[in-house]
């Protein structure tokens, strides 16, 4: 295409619930905190080269043209398309800052915290990367920022590959082109509805094909399943406030990654079910140590993202299916605890098929436009579908250089909806799972309490597994 013609690409109807989900108190982006070492770009002074990391990020740019565009709103309609920012500035969204020396965690911890609390403005591209030197041992860390309509965590992982690396690509020039006009706009999108019809006809056929398949394993009844959770409240709880506050708490954890597939190994199932039985263990611990009574708690749901990309070549924007997975928290033998999971996590995979009817229906209202998956996105926050969030992305398995410097440690931020003060995001690299945690700053106020409990739970676990014949 020329430069000079005009230029759109249209939202999905999944990237679109989280603008219509967002709130001023629930800012919907992605993020993480990534820890590096800074001897590679130490300056004379003793502070970091932001100018070799500009470098880095400007030469990666051409590779993802989303971190140049900005949303364009059709009028009178929901739609949002994707544009070219033309007043494109690179140093606003790569900004720098310093903790005070020497900085530590815990101070990296609560300005990351400051920094996921604001939303991004949709007025421009939705990224910002902050790049935060001063930190003990040697070290930098970056806090990033991609709001959620812009990439899933398995495309955050496709940006990150695109700056891993000892020297800078050459940036491309980039000449934005021109935004076409709103009759056009509105004529292009009345066009697509009118050649999706056949899509329509395609995904209304595979929902029917779906239906004649074993009653209690077809992607309609999984689906089924999935929407009658959403309407169905979990349990109120300490972590489901009526009302989540503006402000956000940041903490880390950090678990040999060989540990945990032991666990697996011994126990069978998947590694991710290590995960939300750790979760469940340490929520009951958390929960009981509020004063609360988790054996109330039956039927507590974690929403569980899984991804649906077919390869990691797919662009950006958002494949993934939402789950919703009852988490045992009532129960607190760590054994009875991971088969109760391992049980849930293969029927919603396998025996449900609720993946498939999930994608179906994504299919079925991306062709038609009817907003329901936005629809239904608000309506989960409002109904307390699901009480936590827990989303698990693998990394790369050895140690990689980030702008010329080694990364050290990554640590996922996943968004709050409402009436949920908690997140938790796991993102494994180099032999090890880091655990994000993003909460409610009123909500969670000894959110270290609830990592304390994390750790302690898995230690009973990998007990529990070890006590158990190979």
């Amino acid at each position: 295409m020329s430069s000079h013609e005009p230029f759109f690409e249209r939202l999905s109807t999944l990237d679109h619930a989280f603008l219509a989900t967002e709130s001023e108190n629930c800012p919907m982006h992605v993020g993480a905190v990534l820890l590096l070492d800074a001897k590679p770009l130490r300056t004379e002074t003793g502070g970091v080269d932001f100018a070799a990391i500009l470098r880095f990020i400007e030469g990666a740019l051409h590779t993802e043209p989303r971190f140049t565009q900005r949303l364009h709103k059709l009028p009178g309609t929901r739609e949002h398309v994707w544009v070219d920012d033309p007043h494109f500035h690179l140093e606003y969204h790569v900004r720098h800052a310093a903790l005070p020396r020497p900085g530590d965690d815990r101070q990296l911890k609560r300005l990351a915290g400051r920094i996921f609390s604001q939303n991004l403005d949709r007025q421009r591209p939705l990224w910002e990367f902050w790049v935060v030197e001063g930190l003990e041992g040697d070290r930098f860390a970056m806090i990033c920022k991609v709001h959620h309509c812009l990439t899933d965590g398995m495309g955050a992982v496709k940006i990150l590959g695109s700056m891993i690396g000892n020297s800078p690509r050459t940036p491309k020039p980039r000449t934005p082109r021109p935004v076409p006009s709103n009759r056009a706009l509105l004529r292009a999108s009345l066009g697509r509805r009118v050649a999706s019809l056949g899509d329509v006809r395609a995904h209304l056929g595979r929902l029917r094909s779906a239906g004649g398949e074993a009653a209690a394993h077809s992607p309609l009844s999984g689906l089924f399943g999935t929407l009658k959770k959403g309407v169905t409240p979990g349990p109120k709880t300490s972590l489901n406030p009526a009302h989540v506050g503006p402000h956000r708490r940041f903490d880390t954890l950090r678990l040999d990654l060989a540990e945990m597939k032991e666990v697996k190994q011994r126990l069978g199932g998947k590694l991710n079910d290590v995960v939300l039985a750790t979760v469940a263990l340490g929520l009951h611990r958390y929960f009981r140590a509020q004063g609360e009574a988790p054996r109330l708690y039956q039927g507590f749901r974690a929403l569980v993202p899984a991804s649906v990309r077919s390869d990691d070549k797919q662009a950006l924007g958002n494949k993934v299916a939402t789950l919703i997975a009852d988490l045992p928290v009532h129960e607190s033998d760590p054994r009875t605890i991971y088969e109760l999971v391992t049980r849930e996590t293969a029927f919603l995979k396998h025996e449900s098929n609720s993946v498939r009817g999930i994608q179906i229906l994504e299919d079925l209202d991306d062709a038609l436009g009817l907003g329901a998956v936005s629809g239904a996105f608000v309506l989960a926050g409002k109904m307390r579908s699901f009480n936590t969030i827990v989303t698990n992305v693998p990394g790369p398995p050895m140690p990689v250089p980030l702008f010329g410097a080694p990364l050290l440690e990554i640590y996922g931020l996943v968004p709050l909806f409402a009436q949920q003060a908690l997140g938790i995001a796991l993102f494994s690299y180099a032999g090890h799972l880091h655990w994000g945690f993003n909460a409610d700053w009123h909500a969670v106020a000894n959110l270290h309490d609830l990592v304390a409990a994390m750790q302690s739970a898995f230690t009973e676990l990998l007990a529990a597994a070890r006590a158990e014949a190979p």
